[in-house]
């Protein structure tokens, strides 16, 4: 199976170049709500939901919600893929929300 990290196999899947597979990932960021980019910034840095939610003032389920409409339209598989979406894109977490350490 193709990985989002694997440029060679992206480009012969999808038959687009290295710069084209970069701005179709930009192209699917920029298509997020400012709510999945908070959300996708959290996530990445490690946060688990329930601390998200905490976080942005919002419930675990609206979370998810979230969260799973992020997957889909950056079109990521799993965790691992969107991370590394996210290191592509040097997308950090927002600075209202620094990381911290929670214990559950």
């Amino acid at each position: 199976m193709c990985r989002i990290d694997d440029s060679r196999c992206f480009q012969k899947r999808r038959g687009e170049s290295i710069g084209q597979w970069y701005w179709l990932l930009r192209d699917q960021y920029a298509s997020l709500g400012i709510r999945e980019r908070e959300v996708m910034g959290l996530v990445v840095s490690g946060l688990l939901n329930k601390h998200i939610g905490a976080e942005l003032g919002i419930s675990e389920i609206t979370v998810k919600a979230h969260r799973g409409k992020m997957m889909r339209k950056m079109r990521a598989d799993s965790l691992a893929d969107l991370v590394n979406m996210a290191a592509r894109l040097r997308v950090a977490p927002p600075k209202e929300y620094p990381d911290r350490s929670f214990s559950s």
